[in-house]
């Protein structure tokens, strides 16, 4: 018996650390796995950075990535050049300047509403690097007078005559989805960039077949927020539309990442739930095994132990043997307190008057006998 108990427990110590050992090897390798993935995103990042800083250091960097107006914005911005004229209706008379900086560390100022007066408007943007290096932008935007302006809407209606359409009738951008959904009458949209291109696939027509489309701000794009613009000119130069297009550029897919992270955490647990419900289960299968052969193990000695002595009890007249006797004694017992009291009197009263009577009578038949006794003189 000591035998099969110590088998049962090897085999079930045996499962067990198989089981654990599986379980871990494979924690193991999941682990391993989340490292390399996070140690790839970490030199990508790396190389990036670098290449970056060679271009230019960032905290010396004062240039603009992009500068414009809104409405009647202008074409051929260069980050070189630093001064730009534009002439607008004289209907206009308030306009937004917006820039954006190459260097994420550097301050823009001098952008925002400006309000237009008849003829010459100078402002100026300035771009503050890191360590304090500026640089000054210069925009001239010139309010035509009341008749120049009579004089231009009736071109740009001859204009409209001549060639239909305002603005793009298509704009796409390879393997990238614009948001919100491309319309005409849309100017901005938002579009997401995983990768190391600097420069994007995009094909723009416009609703006249004649109408110029000059994009600027989609050379050397940066980790980062980049901004894109689309110009709509007509033949004579005239500003039909402008587009803009915020390209939010990265690297590596963070959310990916996340997912992926996510995804290893929640199978990681789930690894650690069958771990325990393993473990569990076989220590309720051991204890299980154990109780069953202590119940055998006690059984089986009580059978030895109780046999030799079950005959030391002496056999009675009856005939039963050693707690038999008493059990049957017991039950006589219990049988004749079942009779009433009146029956036993009346059992007692017959048996007197039968037996005992006879015998008083023959003691009264027979004669006395008178002893002499002693006289005493």
């Amino acid at each position: 018996m000591k035998n099969v108990v110590r088998k049962i427990v090897i085999i079930t110590i045996c499962v067990l650390g198989i089981y654990m050992f599986s379980n871990m090897a494979m924690a193991a390798n999941t682990t391993d796995n989340t490292a390399n993935a996070e140690e790839n995103t970490s030199n990508s990042s790396n190389t990036s950075s670098t290449e970056s800083t060679n271009e230019k250091p960032e905290e010396s960097n004062a240039n603009l990535s992009n500068l414009g107006i809104r409405p009647h914005d202008f074409s051929g911005f260069r980050y070189g050049t630093t001064t730009y004229d534009v002439t607008v209706p004289a209907d206009v008379e308030e306009i937004e300047v917006y820039a954006t900086a190459q260097a994420k560390s550097a301050k823009v100022s001098g952008t925002g509403t400006k309000t237009l007066k008849d003829g010459l408007n100078s402002f100026d943007i300035v771009v503050t690097a890191e360590d304090g290096t500026t640089k000054t932008y210069t925009i001239n935007v010139t309010r035509e007078e009341e008749q120049q302006n009579t004089e231009n809407t009736e071109n740009t209606e001859n204009v409209q005559d001549r060639y239909s359409g305002d603005g793009l009738a298509s704009l796409k951008i390879a393997d990238l989805e614009l948001t919100p959904e491309f319309d005409t009458n849309i100017y901005e949209y938002k579009v997401k960039y995983i990768g190391e291109e600097t420069k994007l696939d995009i094909k723009a027509e416009g609703t006249d077949p004649y109408y110029e489309i000059d994009i600027t701000g989609n050379e050397d794009l940066k980790e980062g927020e980049n901004i894109i613009t689309i110009l709509v000119s007509d033949p004579d130069g005239n500003n039909v539309a402008t587009y803009q297009i915020t390209v939010n550029k990265s690297l590596v897919d963070e959310e990916a990442i996340a997912r992926e992270q996510e995804e290893a955490r929640k199978k990681e647990e789930q690894k650690k739930m069958i771990l325990i419900g393993g473990i569990v289960t076989v220590v309720i299968i051991a204890i299980i095994i154990f109780l069953i052969v202590r119940h055998k193990r006690n059984k089986a000695w009580a059978e030895e132990y109780t046999v030799p002595y079950s005959g030391l009890n002496d056999n009675n007249e009856n005939g039963y043997y050693g707690d038999d006797y008493e059990d049957e004694m017991d039950y006589e017992e219990s049988e004749e307190n079942k009779i009433s009291k009146e029956k036993a009197r009346e059992k007692f009263l017959n048996n007197y008057n039968s037996e005992n009577l006879k015998d008083y009578e023959e003691i009264e038949d027979t004669p006395r006998r008178r002893h002499k006794g002693k006289r005493f003189k």
